[in-house]
């Protein structure tokens, strides 16, 4: 079976965003190495050892990676959005509050004529999400 699994790139703040999704959706990351963890050392020298080369954690059925984006090599995410399927009405207005605090509101989480809530944000750490929840069946 086929996934689509999101890998997102970071301007050194990936560990921060990692434990905080790891945190707010209640899930362990999976993995998590450093630059510096690599056979040879980091490929960037001292400064960047500590930074994350490649984690991972399961949400659902999916898994978002990231990683700190090499030195120079950063660019402002654009034209993606992670969408985040919630069970219910009260689930998509937690986990909206949660992960968009201290971010910016694109579209506050509301009824919509498609969905029983639906909202939109980019997170404190540059990432644009959608918080989805569908009318009930």
């Amino acid at each position: 079976m086929r996934e689509l699994n999101p890998y997102v790139f970071y301007n050194g703040d990936c560990q921060a965003a990692v434990e905080f999704y790891s945190q707010t959706l209640d899930t362990p990351i999976d993995a998590l190495m450093r630059y510096g963890d690599a056979p040879d050392g980091s490929p960037f020298g001292d400064d960047y050892a500590d930074k994350v080369m490649h984690a991972s954690l399961r949400i659902g059925a999916s898994t978002l990676m990231a990683s700190d984006a090499p030195p120079g090599n950063y660019q402002k995410p654009q034209g993606v959005s992670i969408c985040l399927q919630a069970e219910s009405a009260q689930e998509a207005e937690d986990l909206y509050a949660a992960l968009s605090a201290g971010g910016e509101i694109q579209m506050p989480l509301e009824k919509t004529f498609w969905a029983e809530r639906f909202g939109a944000f980019t997170d404190r750490y540059g990432i644009k999400w959608m918080v989805n929840c569908d009318f009930p069946t």
